[in-house]
């Protein structure tokens, strides 16, 4: 593979990135709940705060961990196709929404729904997917071509 422009920036503070790889990696890795639904909380993040860049990397690890092209299709306006849902994706996207559009307020019925389908430890880790993207925009633009030349070199 390649090694994304993200990641390149990121190498002019190595003691930052450094520091944040083990709980990137206990994230991507080590996390109880299954990969589907950490990707649906990226890519519905994504969308509301408009990061395409983000998106663009997280499509086909959506659907290697499970979501069809047509929900991907879907997440943009899932709340009129939301027949292509199950019960626990419904209380992610409806959690992400909450969470990314309501400045981090999820309404009680919202979080007891997402209590229903998943442990304590599981919703910490679909907020942690969230949260660690909650700088997508930031991360957009200096991921773009506008910052190529402000990589580090590999």
């Amino acid at each position: 593979g390649h090694i994304l422009n993200l990641h390149k920036v990121s190498g002019h503070a190595p003691k930052l990135t450094s520091a944040k790889r083990p709980f990137t990696y206990a994230l991507r890795n080590e996390c109880d709940v299954p990969r589907l639904y950490r990707e649906l909380a990226i890519c519905r993040t994504a969308i509301n705060v408009e990061c395409d860049y983000e998106l663009h990397h997280h499509h086909p690890l959506a659907l290697q961990a499970g979501l069809t092209q047509t929900q991907f299709n879907a997440l943009r306006h899932w709340q009129s196709k939301s027949d292509l849902f199950d019960a626990k994706q419904k209380a992610v996207l409806t959690f992400v929404d909450e969470m990314t559009l309501n400045k981090g307020v999820v309404s009680d019925k919202t979080f007891q729904i997402l209590a229903d389908h998943f442990s304590p430890q599981e919703i910490i880790a679909l907020y942690q997917s969230r949260l660690q993207n909650s700088d997508m925009k930031m991360t957009q633009a200096f991921s773009t071509p506008t910052f190529v030349n402000y990589a580090v070199d590999t």
